[in-house]
């Protein structure tokens, strides 16, 4: 049993005589709406406006029982998303552009989606779901073609389907691309491997070897040495010796006529010079 404080108890008892003896002192409208009709409430045993008590300081209370009543219902707008673009080789139905409903893609024949979402929903936030999608031609690519001392092994001819080529035993890739892809263009991407015996990359190692050495070998006939051979030939001859010494001895005889005269003229005047200075 909860107790109750003498002042409180009071309080209580002086709510319910006013209520049983006066108006009630709350007024007002209670009202609920559906999406067909309004509801309204107004108290049982008490007006719809009523302002007392502490309004006017209670010299001047106002009560009515009637009351106008206005009803309006604003229609907020919701949430729109933009209209869906359009993308090649495909076609899309779309439910509407309001919060919740969805646009579906569909690639038409011969072409295959690779990317996107096919079903975007308009969200909340005014935007479609997900990320335009794509829709490429599938066309096959040619069968891949055989490459010798080699095995394949193909995933499939459509796009982004891939070819490994595998050298035999006792070859090595000598070029081209082992991995090759089928792109949007129906081809292989790349170009065909080779694949040659191993021992082939040492063979013919020496005959390189030798084609270098010719390479930075210098042939006698282009040294100088042998250019000026064929300009100055030394000979043996006697008749060769004679004349070279007899032109030596010409030369040097000539010489010493043109110098001589000024070496005495010279000689005379370093003895005159020694005597005067005597």
């Amino acid at each position: 049993m909860k107790v109750v404080p003498i002042e409180e108890w009071y309080s209580m008892l002086q709510v319910q005589l006013k209520q049983m003896f006066y108006p009630s002192m709350y007024g007002g409208v209670i009202y609920a709406y559906t999406e067909k009709e309004v509801l309204l409430w107004r108290p049982t045993n008490g007006p719809v406006v009523y302002i007392g008590d502490r309004w006017g300081n209670g010299n001047s209370n106002q009560i009515a029982n009637t009351a106008h009543v206005i009803i309006r219902v604003y229609h907020l707008r919701e949430a729109e998303c933009p209209y869906p673009e359009t993308i090649g080789n495909a076609t899309f139905n779309v439910t509407g552009v309001m919060n919740g409903d969805q646009t579906v893609y569909l690639c038409i024949s011969g072409y295959s989606n690779v990317g996107g979402d096919l079903t975007r929903i308009c969200e909340s936030n005014r935007q479609w779901s997900g990320s335009v999608p794509a829709c490429i031609d599938v066309s096959e690519c040619p069968y891949p073609e055989t490459v010798g001392n080699s095995t394949f092994k193909v995933t499939g001819l459509r796009y982004g389907d891939s070819i490994v080529y595998t050298c035999n035993s006792g070859y090595s890739h000598g070029g081209g691309n082992l991995t090759r892809v089928c792109s949007q263009k129906s081809q292989w991407s790349g170009i065909v491997p080779a694949c040659i015996e191993s021992k082939q990359q040492t063979k013919g190692s020496y005959e390189d070897i030798e084609e270098v050495l010719n390479n930075i070998r210098v042939q006698r006939k282009d040294t100088s040495a042998y250019r000026r051979s064929l300009i100055s030939v030394k000979d043996e001859r006697l008749s060769s010796k004679v004349i070279g010494i007899t032109g030596v001895t010409f030369f040097t005889v000539f010489i010493g006529i043109i110098i001589l005269p000024d070496l005495m003229t010279l000689f005379k005047h370093l003895c005159c010079s020694r005597s005067i200075i005597k």
